[in-house]
Protein backbone atom coordinates (compact mmCIF):
# COMPACT_ATOMS: atom_id res chain seq x y z
CA UNK A 1 0.00 0.00 0.00
CA UNK A 2 1.46 3.28 -0.73
CA UNK A 3 2.24 5.08 2.16
CA UNK A 4 -0.71 7.19 2.57
CA UNK A 5 -2.19 9.67 5.43
CA UNK A 6 -4.34 7.49 6.81
CA UNK A 7 -6.04 9.54 9.63
CA UNK A 8 -6.56 12.02 6.26
CA UNK A 9 -8.31 9.42 4.33
CA UNK A 10 -9.94 8.18 7.10
CA UNK A 11 -11.19 11.65 7.74
CA UNK A 12 -12.53 11.74 4.11
CA UNK A 13 -14.18 8.55 3.84
CA UNK A 14 -16.23 10.08 7.27
CA UNK A 15 -17.55 12.69 5.53
CA UNK A 16 -18.03 10.82 2.32
CA UNK A 17 -17.97 7.03 3.48
CA UNK A 18 -18.85 5.29 -0.41
CA UNK A 19 -16.32 2.86 -1.01
CA UNK A 20 -14.48 2.17 -3.96
CA UNK A 21 -16.71 0.69 -6.76
CA UNK A 22 -15.36 -2.33 -6.62
CA UNK A 23 -15.69 -2.49 -2.62
CA UNK A 24 -19.29 -1.65 -2.92
CA UNK A 25 -20.21 -4.56 -5.41
CA UNK A 26 -18.70 -6.96 -2.65
CA UNK A 27 -20.13 -5.68 0.38
CA UNK A 28 -23.52 -5.56 -0.92
CA UNK A 29 -23.75 -9.67 -0.97
CA UNK A 30 -21.22 -12.11 -0.19
CA UNK A 31 -20.95 -15.84 1.26
CA UNK A 32 -18.32 -17.04 4.20
CA UNK A 33 -15.84 -17.82 1.74
CA UNK A 34 -15.90 -14.38 -0.30
CA UNK A 35 -13.53 -12.00 0.73
CA UNK A 36 -14.04 -7.86 0.92
CA UNK A 37 -11.82 -5.16 0.80
CA UNK A 38 -10.22 -2.53 3.10
CA UNK A 39 -11.85 0.54 2.99
CA UNK A 40 -7.98 1.90 2.72
CA UNK A 41 -5.77 -0.16 1.14
CA UNK A 42 -8.29 -1.45 -1.02
CA UNK A 43 -6.69 -5.23 -0.31
CA UNK A 44 -9.22 -7.90 -0.15
CA UNK A 45 -9.67 -9.86 3.33
CA UNK A 46 -11.60 -12.23 4.72
CA UNK A 47 -14.72 -10.57 6.49
CA UNK A 48 -13.39 -12.11 9.93
CA UNK A 49 -10.34 -10.17 9.54
CA UNK A 50 -11.57 -7.12 8.70
CA UNK A 51 -12.59 -4.38 12.16
CA UNK A 52 -14.92 -1.12 12.08
CA UNK A 53 -12.98 1.53 13.28
CA UNK A 54 -14.30 4.97 14.04
CA UNK A 55 -13.58 8.07 15.74
CA UNK A 56 -16.74 8.45 17.47
CA UNK A 57 -17.54 6.66 20.10
CA UNK A 58 -21.14 5.66 19.37
CA UNK A 59 -21.53 6.26 15.83
CA UNK A 60 -20.47 3.66 13.97
CA UNK A 61 -22.57 4.42 10.84
CA UNK A 62 -19.68 7.36 10.20
CA UNK A 63 -16.95 4.45 10.56
CA UNK A 64 -14.79 2.52 7.77
CA UNK A 65 -14.12 -1.20 7.37
CA UNK A 66 -10.50 -2.13 7.03
CA UNK A 67 -7.71 -4.77 7.54
CA UNK A 68 -5.48 -6.04 10.31
CA UNK A 69 -2.71 -3.64 8.92
CA UNK A 70 -4.33 -0.43 8.10
CA UNK A 71 -6.03 -1.02 11.87
CA UNK A 72 -2.61 -1.46 13.38
CA UNK A 73 -1.44 2.32 11.71
CA UNK A 74 -4.78 3.71 12.56
CA UNK A 75 -3.93 3.09 15.98
CA UNK A 76 -0.30 3.77 16.02
CA UNK A 77 -1.09 7.66 14.29
CA UNK A 78 -4.12 7.71 17.02
CA UNK A 79 -1.67 7.11 19.77
CA UNK A 80 0.79 9.74 18.62
CA UNK A 81 -1.90 12.69 17.79
CA UNK A 82 -3.25 11.45 22.10
CA UNK A 83 0.51 11.54 23.44
CA UNK A 84 2.45 14.24 25.49
CA UNK A 85 -0.97 16.00 27.29
CA UNK A 86 0.12 18.91 28.85
CA UNK A 87 -1.39 17.41 32.40
CA UNK A 88 0.05 20.15 34.64
CA UNK A 89 -1.89 22.76 32.23
CA UNK A 90 -5.13 20.87 32.12
CA UNK A 91 -4.58 21.04 36.11
CA UNK A 92 -4.59 24.65 35.72
CA UNK A 93 -7.45 24.96 33.57
CA UNK A 94 -9.47 22.78 35.50
CA UNK A 95 -9.18 24.61 38.61
CA UNK A 96 -9.81 27.84 36.95
CA UNK A 97 -13.37 26.25 35.84
CA UNK A 98 -14.09 24.50 39.14
CA UNK A 99 -13.95 27.91 40.36
CA UNK A 100 -15.91 29.48 37.87
CA UNK A 101 -18.67 27.14 38.39
CA UNK A 102 -18.12 27.02 42.20
CA UNK A 103 -18.44 30.60 42.91
CA UNK A 104 -21.76 31.42 41.43
CA UNK A 105 -23.10 28.20 42.68
CA UNK A 106 -21.81 28.60 46.26
CA UNK A 107 -23.08 31.81 46.47
CA UNK A 108 -26.50 30.98 44.90
CA UNK A 109 -26.77 28.36 47.49
CA UNK A 110 -25.95 30.83 50.63
CA UNK A 111 -28.30 33.55 49.93
CA UNK A 112 -31.15 31.23 48.53
CA UNK A 113 -31.58 28.68 51.21
CA UNK A 114 -35.00 27.96 52.72
CA UNK A 115 -35.94 25.85 55.24
CA UNK A 116 -38.95 24.29 53.75
CA UNK A 117 -36.70 23.21 50.59
CA UNK A 118 -34.27 21.74 53.08
CA UNK A 119 -33.22 18.93 51.34
CA UNK A 120 -33.01 20.41 47.82
CA UNK A 121 -30.25 23.30 48.62
CA UNK A 122 -28.72 20.61 51.02
CA UNK A 123 -27.82 18.27 47.83
CA UNK A 124 -27.79 20.85 45.17
CA UNK A 125 -24.09 20.13 44.47
CA UNK A 126 -24.68 16.46 43.38
CA UNK A 127 -28.20 17.17 41.90
CA UNK A 128 -26.69 19.63 39.54
CA UNK A 129 -23.33 17.77 39.19
CA UNK A 130 -23.27 16.98 35.59
CA UNK A 131 -22.88 20.56 34.99
CA UNK A 132 -19.19 20.88 36.82
CA UNK A 133 -18.77 17.67 35.29
CA UNK A 134 -19.04 18.82 31.74
CA UNK A 135 -17.31 22.32 32.32
CA UNK A 136 -14.64 21.08 34.53
CA UNK A 137 -13.78 17.88 32.03
CA UNK A 138 -13.76 20.24 29.21
CA UNK A 139 -11.72 22.42 30.43
CA UNK A 140 -9.06 20.00 31.28
CA UNK A 141 -9.37 18.41 27.58
CA UNK A 142 -8.57 21.78 25.94
CA UNK A 143 -5.62 22.59 28.95
CA UNK A 144 -4.08 19.31 28.12
CA UNK A 145 -3.71 19.99 24.34
CA UNK A 146 -7.03 18.33 23.32
CA UNK A 147 -4.85 15.10 24.00
CA UNK A 148 -6.12 12.01 25.77
CA UNK A 149 -4.51 10.28 29.32
CA UNK A 150 -6.04 8.62 31.82
CA UNK A 151 -4.50 11.38 34.13
CA UNK A 152 -6.90 14.14 32.61
CA UNK A 153 -9.92 12.30 33.07
CA UNK A 154 -9.11 11.01 36.79
CA UNK A 155 -8.22 15.29 37.25
CA UNK A 156 -11.52 16.13 35.43
CA UNK A 157 -13.40 13.36 37.88
CA UNK A 158 -11.65 14.32 41.23
CA UNK A 159 -11.91 18.34 40.64
CA UNK A 160 -16.11 17.61 39.77
CA UNK A 161 -16.06 15.72 42.59
CA UNK A 162 -14.38 18.01 44.97
CA UNK A 163 -17.03 21.08 43.31
CA UNK A 164 -20.13 18.68 43.94
CA UNK A 165 -18.92 17.84 48.14
CA UNK A 166 -17.47 21.59 48.48
CA UNK A 167 -21.40 23.08 47.39
CA UNK A 168 -22.99 20.45 49.37
CA UNK A 169 -20.49 21.89 52.52
CA UNK A 170 -21.30 25.77 51.69
CA UNK A 171 -25.44 23.98 51.75
CA UNK A 172 -24.74 22.46 55.36
CA UNK A 173 -22.86 25.66 56.89
CA UNK A 174 -26.28 27.60 55.09
CA UNK A 175 -28.52 25.63 56.97
CA UNK A 176 -26.61 25.81 60.31
CA UNK A 177 -26.39 29.83 59.91
CA UNK A 178 -29.97 29.66 59.12
CA UNK A 179 -30.75 27.98 62.41
CA UNK A 180 -28.55 30.55 64.73
CA UNK A 181 -30.48 33.32 62.75
CA UNK A 182 -33.83 32.18 64.10
CA UNK A 183 -32.13 31.78 67.79
CA UNK A 184 -30.20 35.09 67.70
CA UNK A 185 -32.39 37.58 66.53
CA UNK A 186 -29.71 40.41 66.65
CA UNK A 187 -26.79 38.22 65.07
CA UNK A 188 -24.20 36.43 65.42
CA UNK A 189 -20.88 35.67 64.20
CA UNK A 190 -20.72 33.05 61.36
CA UNK A 191 -20.19 29.65 62.67
CA UNK A 192 -18.16 27.55 60.92
CA UNK A 193 -18.02 23.35 60.23
CA UNK A 194 -14.68 21.80 59.65
CA UNK A 195 -14.46 20.33 56.68
CA UNK A 196 -13.67 16.91 58.16
CA UNK A 197 -16.24 16.71 60.54
CA UNK A 198 -18.75 17.55 57.73
CA UNK A 199 -17.84 14.85 55.49
CA UNK A 200 -17.89 12.09 58.52
CA UNK A 201 -20.90 13.40 60.74
CA UNK A 202 -22.90 15.61 58.19
CA UNK A 203 -21.78 13.60 54.11
CA UNK A 204 -21.64 10.76 54.73
CA UNK A 205 -23.51 9.56 57.72
CA UNK A 206 -26.47 11.41 56.04
CA UNK A 207 -25.63 8.60 53.01
CA UNK A 208 -24.96 5.34 55.70
CA UNK A 209 -28.18 6.09 57.30
CA UNK A 210 -30.59 7.31 55.14
CA UNK A 211 -31.09 10.59 56.53
CA UNK A 212 -32.71 11.80 53.69
CA UNK A 213 -35.52 11.27 51.83
CA UNK A 214 -35.61 8.60 49.32
CA UNK A 215 -36.18 11.00 46.50
CA UNK A 216 -33.37 13.52 47.94
CA UNK A 217 -31.48 10.16 48.19
CA UNK A 218 -31.78 8.89 44.57
CA UNK A 219 -30.82 12.19 43.33
CA UNK A 220 -28.05 12.41 44.93
CA UNK A 221 -26.85 8.87 44.03
CA UNK A 222 -27.72 9.75 40.42
CA UNK A 223 -26.74 12.84 40.31
CA UNK A 224 -23.70 12.41 41.39
CA UNK A 225 -22.57 9.39 39.41
CA UNK A 226 -23.95 11.17 35.69
CA UNK A 227 -21.72 14.23 36.92
CA UNK A 228 -18.77 12.02 37.05
CA UNK A 229 -19.54 10.19 33.99
CA UNK A 230 -20.01 13.57 32.60
CA UNK A 231 -16.67 15.09 33.62
CA UNK A 232 -14.81 11.10 32.40
CA UNK A 233 -16.37 11.39 28.97
CA UNK A 234 -16.15 15.28 28.33
CA UNK A 235 -12.08 15.14 29.30
CA UNK A 236 -11.40 12.44 26.95
CA UNK A 237 -9.16 12.94 24.22
CA UNK A 238 -9.67 11.60 20.52
CA UNK A 239 -9.82 7.92 20.08
CA UNK A 240 -10.02 4.97 18.01
CA UNK A 241 -13.28 2.76 18.61
CA UNK A 242 -13.45 -0.53 17.07
CA UNK A 243 -15.45 -3.42 16.84
CA UNK A 244 -15.84 -6.34 14.72
CA UNK A 245 -17.14 -6.31 11.15
CA UNK A 246 -20.33 -8.24 11.32
CA UNK A 247 -21.30 -7.97 7.61
CA UNK A 248 -23.29 -5.40 5.90
CA UNK A 249 -26.79 -4.02 7.42
CA UNK A 250 -29.60 -5.31 5.26
CA UNK A 251 -31.39 -2.74 3.45
CA UNK A 252 -34.88 -1.81 4.22
CA UNK A 253 -36.98 -1.46 1.07
CA UNK A 254 -38.38 1.97 0.77
CA UNK A 255 -42.16 2.19 0.12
Amino acid sequence: MAKDDISTRLEQLRVNPQPSADASAVATSYSADEELACALCYRFYPPTELTVASKERFNFEAAVVVCPNCLAQLQAEMKQRSANADIVLGLVWGVLATIVVLVPLGLTIWFSYQWPERDFWLWLGCYAAFLPGLLIGRAVYYGSGRKHSLIQQLIAVGLTLLTALTACYIAQLAAFNFQLDIIFKNGHPLDLIPPHVYLIDHFFDAIIHFRMSQLAMAGLMFGLLIGLVVAWFASAGPQLFTRPYLGPEPKTKKS
